[in-house]
């Protein structure tokens, strides 16, 4: 029970962060090349979103090879990624994303390309002291459990 209980903590963590901070570092990689940009994400149901152009680079990539990581301060995840339509035929992704980012929401979520991309994470780690000593917390998405 308290295995479940760290990977709840860590877990609710993670998210919060993410939510909160709303910008996170994407990497991704095609061809043995990898690519890092900052994009700004909402967390919906255990997922991160996102939305881009299908001629973007990183759409492109994610296309080719899913398996993505972002991070953000002492948090990395890995996960897998795919896009799952358009903006507008997304409510729930609508009503948070314009909520978060007018601003690109109004530029970007109209136009013909723009696309949803959802992250599920698989495995997350996540940097920190405990009792002043440094520690990783790891935890399995897949699984629903706290690893260390």
């Amino acid at each position: 029970m308290r295995a479940l209980n760290k990977y709840l903590e860590t877990k609710g963590f993670i998210f919060d962060e993410i939510e909160t901070n709303g910008k996170v570092v994407l990497a991704t990689c095609n061809n043995n090349q990898v690519a890092a940009r900052t994009i700004s994400v909402i967390v919906h149901d255990n997922k991160i979103y996102f939305q881009t152009d299908l001629r973007m680079d990183k759409a492109k990539e994610i296309e080719k090879n899913n398996n993505v990581a972002i991070c953000i301060g002492s948090i990395q995840i890995k996960g897998t990624c795919k896009h799952i339509g358009k903006p507008a035929h997304i409510k729930w992704f609508v009503d948070k994303y314009k909520n978060k980012y007018p601003n690109a929401f109004a530029l970007y979520s109209r136009l013909e390309y723009e696309r949803v991309f959802e992250i599920e994470p698989t495995s997350a780690k996540v940097w920190t002291y405990i009792q002043g000593e440094p520690y990783i917390k790891v935890i399995d998405f897949e699984k629903k459990e706290y690893v260390c």
